[in-house]
């Protein structure tokens, strides 16, 4: 059976216009490197589509500001990558600041891509803006998936089958969209006709013939009017048909405060602020962005103009990174230490490594305490060991100056619990001698665990 859409109202027309209609559209927003300001480290992704037959062409604006201009009918949008969060949104005729068509507020949740479709007439005040939730897998090549919006204002309720009678949806109301179907590619007959639930006919009202291709995902929009001489517009019926994309593969980067006499920290990439208030010892949440090149600038905390350092990174699309801030800021030394997250952990296993990041600390051993197993050897500051395996399990790990004397007996012992399947990339930082220091940050072992990506 059909489900009907869901009534959120969320944004429409993010990005820059394709499919039927683009000509005097103008995108004027974009967010195609959003850094996710949630807990979810994944973007959401939206693309948007005009099927209100008597609306006129429509601007878009997001939180007051113009997001995308003069948007026709029978358009569809490309997906942009947002942020998720909560925006205004306001759509108004074309040019036309004092005719609101819609406005709300509207959330994008992480992780989820959206086609928002803006169906209904004016003339019958029945305009309004729907949201599809999309899913765009990963498909084999032989096969392509398709469903059908139903937003056709004057057709009643229709069945769409194939030549070979099969129904893609059953007694589609208006506003109704049907559910995935998967089908082999190439040309597949369609015929929509009256269900015969309420016409009592199977006599199509159209047919068509639509080419699928191999591994895509298909939303078809059954838009315009059956008798178009007898409404506001001459708008005739037909079939949109978009197509979805797989999410893009994006890098993840997260980072840890480990220099020890330096203040909390925000840390931006490209000037947007990525992570707020760091304190010492902190791991932060990954956030996700594109690949590419970012200038990284670490300040004091709540204070643009206190840089403790600026530099460049870059993240390659479909790989994750620790982002470390290492050194002292009284030494003018304070840089950051990067650090690739994406070691082929065995699901049966623990994935362990090492960063030295304790400024007055000489090379050091880690090894787990009661056995022989040597995690770490000689291991001197700013440098970060492979990845090495352990059962998982709790250990007592035993760190020691590669080369100990009676003028430096210091070790210390840290209790940690392993997992299997995931990375723990230990942070060894702080002050070896804190009370001879600038800081009494007295020296410590700060875990950082990376899942597999789902």
């Amino acid at each position: 059976m059909p489900t009907k859409l869901n009534r959120r109202k969320v944004l429409f027309g993010i990005g820059a216009a394709t499919a039927a209609t683009t000509a005097g559209v103008a995108n004027v927003f974009t967010a195609d490197r959003a850094i996710a300001a949630t807990g979810d480290d994944t973007p959401a992704r939206l693309r948007a589509v005009h099927v209100s037959p008597d609306a006129p062409a429509v601007d878009v604006l997001v939180d007051g500001e113009p997001a995308f201009t003069n948007v026709p009918f029978r358009t569809v949008s490309e997906y942009s990558s947002l942020t998720p969060d909560t925006y205004l949104v306001t759509i108004r005729a074309a040019g036309d600041p004092d005719t609101v068509v819609f406005e709300g507020e509207v959330s994008l949740e992480a992780g989820t891509d959206y086609t928002v479709a803006a169906l209904g007439e004016l003339a019958e005040d029945s305009f309004d803006i729907e949201v599809l939730t999309d899913r765009n897998r990963k498909l084999p090549d032989a096969v392509a998936e398709l469903r059908v919006v139903h937003a056709s204002p004057d057709a009643p309720a229709v069945d769409v089958v194939t030549e070979h009678d099969r129904h893609i949806a059953e007694d589609l109301s208006f506003g109704q969209v049907g559910h995935y179907g998967v089908f082999f590619a190439g040309e597949t007959e369609l015929a929509i006709r009256p269900s015969a639930v309420d016409e009592g006919s199977a006599d199509p009202v159209f047919e068509t013939s639509l080419p699928l291709k191999g591994g895509k995902t298909y939303t078809v929009f059954a838009a315009g009017y059956l008798t178009p001489d007898d409404e506001p517009t001459d708008e005739p019926f037909g079939l949109l048909p978009s197509v979805g994309s797989p999410r893009p593969k994006t890098a993840r980067v997260r980072g840890v405060h480990a220099s020890p006499d330096a203040p909390n920290v925000d840390i931006f990439l490209d000037d947007e602020k990525a992570f707020s208030t760091v304190h010492f010892g902190d791991v932060t949440e990954y956030r996700s962005l594109t690949g590419g090149t970012y200038s990284v600038v670490v300040t004091a905390a709540g204070d643009r103009d206190t840089v403790a350092f600026e530099s460049e990174v870059t993240l390659e699309a479909g790989r994750d990174y620790t982002l470390a801030a290492i050194g002292e800021l009284s030494e003018e030394t304070i840089r950051p230490a990067v650090l690739v997250d994406d070691a082929d952990v065995d699901p049966g296993h623990a994935g362990v490594r090492v960063l030295h990041a304790s400024p007055d600390a000489p090379a050091v051993d880690v090894t787990t305490a009661g056995s022989e197993t040597t995690l770490v050897d000689d291991l001197s500051f700013g440098d970060a060991t492979g990845v090495g395996s352990l059962d998982p399990g709790r250990y007592t790990l035993e760190v020691k100056p590669e080369s100990r004397d009676d003028d430096n007996p210091f070790d210390a012992e840290f209790d940690v619990e392993l997992a299997a399947g995931q990375l723990y990339t230990l942070v060894a930082t702080g002050y070896f001698t804190a009370d001879d220091e600038p800081a009494k940050t007295k020296f410590t072992l700060v875990p950082a665990v990376t899942e597999r990506r789902k």
